[in-house]
């Protein structure tokens, strides 16, 4: 099952903006998002398709719809950087199902170490100054 059919459970009832892919397009117009207080109040802001976005070919100015949708990806990616690095980098692609706890606890380590690693990329290897 895809997460958009799943979206009322994926968001929590304090956030106030969602960022999503083209996958998400309907998620607005579901009856679990209309019929609910919280999540109605919630803006979403969801990437179009690429194929979606055309310019007139003779039109040399800025296309505002792909600068538009170009911010949303930028924020959309600072999210999905850490599970790139936790798939891609420490190779963890699969869930093993046999200890739900021993997965959190895989979690957290391989997200730790990745935000090291961010931090370590950024040079930022010094201790962070506690006031």
């Amino acid at each position: 099952m895809h997460d958009s059919q799943q979206i009322s459970e994926l968001i929590c009832k304090d956030d106030e903006v969602v960022y999503g892919d083209s996958g998400y397009l309907g998620a607005p117009e579901q009856d679990a998002i209309k019929s609910n207080e919280s999540f109605s109040k919630i803006k979403f802001r969801i990437n179009k398709c690429p194929s979606s976005l055309k310019n007139n070919d003779c039109y040399k100015g800025e296309n505002w719809d792909r600068s538009i949708e170009r911010s949303k990806s930028s924020v959309r990616s600072k999210v999905e950087h850490p599970f790139l690095i936790v798939k891609r980098y420490f190779g963890y692609c699969k869930v093993v199902y046999k200890d739900i706890a021993k997965n959190m606890n895989r979690f957290n380590l391989l997200f730790a170490c990745a935000n090291l690693l961010m931090c370590v990329r950024a040079n930022r290897n010094h201790a962070p100054i506690v006031g």
